[in-house]
């Protein structure tokens, strides 16, 4: 599932209040409790799956962005909401960087097998430097909808140009070191 499905194309906290790693998950917690996603009564379950995954290593990942997750009984899909923060908060990603765009993804545990591949694509979309830049330069939640709709369309470019090299080079009979066709 890609990041706009997951945030229902309107789950954006685009001025994150709390420069502190825990209050800054609670208050992306609350965004999506108050949108009715999730249930205002699962808050303490919800909470305590997305810290527990926290103490485990921390979800901070380089270039600005941290993607703090949970699995969880309490609900019945996943969901993701994106917060960005202006002074960035500490997330002790390997490059030192504050987070600046934070993804809070939760998820069921009937749907542990989707996780993984969510949070790989979430990953996926956010590598990208301008993506992330265009992200914390938008001030209304359809900017952000546009910039991910953008990253997709270029993935999805890029994506159909490995495939087409990889086939005229297999079409041209390209040989690799040991003679063997190249995938």
């Amino acid at each position: 599932m890609d990041l706009l499905a997951l945030t229902r194309r309107r789950h954006f906290c685009l001025d994150l209040r709390s420069s502190e790693k825990t209050a800054v998950l609670e208050e992306l917690l609350d965004f999506l409790l108050a949108t009715g996603e999730v249930p205002k009564e699962a808050r303490p379950q919800l909470l305590a799956a997305i810290l527990a995954r926290e103490e485990r290593l921390s979800t901070g990942m380089e270039g600005g962005v941290a993607l703090p997750h949970g699995l969880t009984d309490a609900i019945g899909e996943e969901v993701a909401v994106v917060g960005i923060s202006g002074k960035g908060v500490p997330f002790e990603a390997l490059d030192g960087q504050p987070a600046r765009i934070i993804v809070l993804l939760l998820t069921p545990r009937s749907k542990v097998f989707r996780h993984v591949t969510n949070v790989r694509e979430i990953a996926r979309v956010l590598r990208h430097g301008e993506t992330r830049e265009r992200i914390l330069l938008a001030s209304q939640p359809e900017e952000i909808v546009e910039v991910l709709e953008d990253a997709y369309r270029e993935g999805d470019r890029r994506d159909e140009e490995r495939r087409s090299g990889r086939q005229a080079r297999v079409d041209d009979g390209e040989k690799g070191p040991s003679g063997t066709p190249v995938p």
